[in-house]
């Protein structure tokens, strides 16, 4: 890992303009979180990386940025959406993951940890991570029925 780096779960698609949003970012990190995840996903069983960040997501417009303050597959609070498993990192972003990669591995239990366990990590340690709000216009393919949509998903 070396300089500007974009991070991709190899199982999403994903609409065009959600990439040129988080590439527009200045932020050294940057995450994509559905908003609206609960009218998405609300039925999806399966493993979600749910977001607690700094406001939720609004359809008005806004020039707020909001942060990411804690990711888990589950809360007993208030979520305000799922992280897509698409991020973006300038290259001092980079930097700080890789140091935050070195410290981890070095658990015991670092070979069970999730990426949401570094973003915590991260934001413990002080890190900052920007929410791109976004709302649907994305694919999870977990299985045949998502792979049946994604036949018919395009990207434009």
């Amino acid at each position: 890992m070396d300089g500007d780096m974009v991070i991709s779960f190899g199982d999403i698609l994903f609409r065009r303009y959600i990439l040129s949003s988080l590439l527009d970012l200045e932020d050294d990190i940057a995450i994509a979180v559905d908003g609206e995840w609960s009218q998405r996903n609300g039925n999806r069983l399966g493993f979600q990386d749910l977001v607690q960040a700094s406001s939720p997501h609004s359809l008005g417009y806004t020039t707020e940025e909001v942060w990411l303050q804690k990711m888990a597959p589950e809360f007993a609070d208030e979520v305000q959406g799922e992280w897509i498993g698409l991020m973006r990192c300038s290259e001092s972003g980079t930097a700080t993951i890789k140091s935050a990669v070195a410290q981890l591995s070095e658990r015991e239990d670092f070979d069970q940890l999730h990426l949401f366990d570094l973003f915590n990590h991260l934001i413990e340690q002080g890190h900052k991570i920007r929410v791109l709000y976004i709302t649907g216009h994305w694919l999870d393919v977990d299985n045949l029925d998502d792979l049946a949509k994604a036949q018919s998903f395009q990207t434009a």
